[in-house]
């Protein structure tokens, strides 16, 4: 589906969870994001990118998730006092 503005809504395509918010409750600094590809034919590829590449460790940071998939992400939070 294409908006008015010429940009596709990547909703009917992927799911997120969490949707909005990504929490670090443990101690270790680590999180999931879980990506899902809820098209039956197409391939998704994606690309996440963070403004603090010290503070935050992605893995795997892009990829392509297969029709039907899902795709798993790590998000690991370093704390200043780990990191210098």
């Amino acid at each position: 589906m294409t908006t008015a503005a010429g940009t596709t809504d990547v909703s009917n395509f992927v799911a997120l969870n969490p949707e909005s918010c990504i929490d670090f409750l443990d101690q270790q600094g680590i999180s999931k994001l879980n990506i899902s590809n809820n098209s039956p034919t197409k391939n998704v590829a994606f690309k996440i990118r963070t403004t603090q590449p010290l503070c935050f460790v992605v893995k795997p940071n892009s990829g392509i998730i297969e029709a039907g998939a899902a795709a798993s992400i790590e998000i690991n939070y370093v704390p200043n006092e780990v990191r210098f």
